[in-house]
């Protein structure tokens, strides 16, 4: 992935579309769950950090959010915000904020002696905001975009307690071209705290 040679103003309405639909799938699941079994659900926050390798733009750090439903130790639905800033590795007077806001299943595998793996899917979009700065002379640019965004992801975890995980694990996004930056793929590693509840 690189810059897009144009770069037009593009809305965010695709952005808020998923997140009210990412949202409401949550709750509908949730909810359904709660009326057949709500034994066998737990909810979760889990905080994390991630590094990222987005291509033709220099690696980054960056913090991500999720909010889930755990079904039965075996399945869960999750929504997840993740948020970094990175600059082209040929012009660093041009910043790009990235933020993918994602909905994705995981199947966990069972857990041994406090460790399980999972992989799963996600898809969403991904909000850009790109800003060049020439100086004071020729002044700033802002733009920013929205595009699809679709992936996979696998991770471990290890159990520090009844209601704590320590997660490790790894995405590959792939993202559409848009007015900012061509086609391409982003790789991110995550470490975060999973609070079950």
């Amino acid at each position: 992935m690189s810059l897009y040679s144009q770069t037009p103003d593009l809305t965010r309405n695709l952005m808020k579309k998923l997140l009210v639909i990412s949202t409401l799938l949550l709750a509908a699941c949730c909810a359904r769950a709660q009326n057949s079994t709500m034994a066998g659900v737990r909810f979760y926050a889990q905080p994390s950090v991630v590094y990222v390798f987005p291509g033709d733009f220099k690696n980054a750090t960056g913090e991500a959010i999720a909010l889930g439903a755990l079904i039965n130790d075996q399945h869960s639905l999750e929504v997840e915000a993740i948020w970094f800033s990175t600059h082209d590795k040929s012009n660093t007077f041009i910043k790009v904020d990235f933020m993918p806001l994602l909905a994705s299943y995981k199947y966990h595998f069972p857990s041994h002696n406090g460790v399980s793996g999972y992989f799963g899917a996600a898809a969403g979009s991904t909000s850009e905001h790109l800003t060049a700065d020439f100086g004071s002379i020729l002044g700033s640019y802002k733009t920013s975009s929205t595009v699809f965004t679709y992936g996979l992801q696998a991770g471990v975890t290890y159990a520090l307690g009844s209601s704590v995980d320590l997660d490790f694990g790894g995405k590959v996004l792939r993202m559409n071209q848009s007015g900012i930056t061509t086609e391409g793929n982003i790789s991110m590693l995550t470490a975060g705290l999973r609070f079950r509840f």
